[in-house]
């Protein structure tokens, strides 16, 4: 039987993990919605009452620039109606799923991804599995249905940070 992986469900392995892993308290955040504004195309967080555009970290930004549409939650230094990214936790991915972020592991007992907020390894299944094993190394975003112990069958899904050159994929 396939199971919907629920919010709150979801929301407790992550608060779990994220107390463990100590990015619960990582200091002042926003939460909002990504989207891109203006000539220039910034990046821009959007909560109901407000609106920041996000500066800062490169590595940070090029990640959030591929969450257009989806809901974070940033951690930095404001100033104004300006964020200098340091972190950032994905809430809602753009598909509106909560998703798992991390890396992207292929090898001999099969594809998963090493989940950031607690390391807990979640392995996929899914018509987009040879797209994903090319991918062994990237920083991805995944979201779907649980449909066994740790196992997840994808529904959608997008490349934070693509792999380095020397992660190779295992064959």
């Amino acid at each position: 039987m396939v199971r919907p992986f629920t919010r709150a469900a979801f929301l407790s392995v992550l608060l779990l993990g994220a107390a463990a892993s100590g990015c619960a308290t990582a200091g002042p955040s926003v939460v909002g919605y990504l989207s891109l504004r203006g000539l220039e195309q910034d990046l821009v967080l959007a909560d109901t009452h407000a609106e920041w555009t996000l500066s800062g970290d490169k590595k940070q930004l090029e990640q959030l620039d591929r969450l257009v549409d989806a809901r974070v939650k940033v951690y930095g230094r404001q100033g104004g109606r300006r964020i200098a990214v340091r972190s950032f936790e994905v809430v809602e991915a753009p598909d509106g799923m909560v998703p798992f972020v991390g890396q992207l592991i292929v090898d001999q007992s099969g594809t998963r991804v090493d989940e950031d907020a607690s390391g807990t390894p979640i392995y996929l299944q899914g018509e987009d599995l040879r797209r994903l094993r090319s991918l062994h190394g990237a920083r991805i975003w995944v979201t779907g249905s649980v449909v066994g112990a740790q196992t997840l069958l994808i529904a959608h899904w997008g490349v934070l940070l693509p792999p380095t050159p020397t992660s190779t994929p295992y064959r």
